[in-house]
């Protein structure tokens, strides 16, 4: 005889907890994983109009709170602060909340790979105690004109 298996319906609080850890990137199969439930149970939830609503309203949230975040971060950081060590921590958690609101609102980041060394050239200048000088930067090719 077979045994039955008893299907729980997803409490309030799971479903909102799959919508959140959703919005924030999570896959089904960890979703799963830390609720103790199937991954297509969770796949199959979020397939849900209403539920792909939630999570969209959900990441666009959370996208203004990091670009909200990388702004108060990027205000703090003035000629005084500039001096101290705590610059480089600053500067990249204000990357890391400008990156993860740019990946919730589903535009991608661009990076300068050039620029982000000559940053990182400057910082190890500065901690080394020298003065830095700034690197030499590309001429600009001239504006263009509307005819």
């Amino acid at each position: 005889m077979k045994q039955e298996i008893a299907k729980r319906l997803l409490t309030d609080a799971e479903k909102q907890q799959i919508t959140s850890w959703s919005a924030d990137g999570w896959t089904p199969y960890k979703i799963a994983k830390h609720l103790g439930r199937s991954a297509h149970t969770i796949a199959r939830y979020l397939k849900q109009p209403e539920v792909v609503a939630a999570v969209k309203d959900e990441k666009a949230e959370l996208s203004r709170k990091y670009q909200d975040k990388a702004k108060v971060i990027l205000e703090t950081i003035d000629g005084p602060i500039i001096q101290k060590a705590g610059l480089k921590d600053r500067a990249i958690a204000s990357g890391i909340c400008l990156d993860k609101s740019l990946a919730l609102s589903g535009e991608q980041p661009s990076i300068n790979l050039v620029a982000l060394l000559d940053v990182a050239e400057l910082l190890r200048s500065q901690e080394r105690g020298e003065t830095p000088s700034l690197p030499k930067l590309p001429a600009l090719p001239p504006p263009e004109h509307e005819s």
